[in-house]
């Protein structure tokens, strides 16, 4: 079986299939990310350049998702899933609404990057916390 990166996310669904036709999996040697320290040097990574996909987020979430690969992927999904789902979502009660999302090996303590976050944006420093708040509640924004 041979490795290639296949997102996730299923970001680019031409690629995601294709992929997935071919018997590849989503694990390679992980390169955007420091493994030292970590049990694993091998994993799924999406090694694309996602900033295209927040163009229409506030500039909070854009600032806040350079600190954070995982804060640009939650980003990301919930717009793709925003726009992909949206006929099946307006159905669905708000409160049965969200996304799942896998950590992995590592985790970003919100709390530890927070104070560098608000020194970091002026406008609204707590944007990227009622976004992710309101995810985890019913997801929507």
């Amino acid at each position: 079986m041979d490795y290639e990166s296949v997102s996730p996310l299923g970001i680019g669904k031409l690629s995601h299939w294709m992929g997935i036709e071919k018997g590849l999996v989503p694990a390679n040697e992980l390169t955007t990310v420091g493994v030292a320290g970590l049990p694993v040097t091998v994993g799924a990574e999406i090694r694309e350049n996602l900033s295209g996909f927040l163009e229409d987020e506030h500039d909070v979430i854009r600032e806040c998702s350079l600190f954070d690969r995982k804060l640009e992927l939650l980003a990301t999904a919930a717009n793709l899933a925003t726009g992909r789902f949206s006929e099946f979502l307006d159905t669905v009660d708000s409160s049965r609404r969200g996304i799942i999302l896998g950590m992995g090996q590592d985790v970003t303590d919100l709390e530890k990057v927070k104070e560098r976050i608000d020194r970091s944006t002026i406008s609204d420093p707590s944007a990227i916390f009622r976004f992710l708040e309101g995810i985890n509640e019913n997801g929507t924004r």
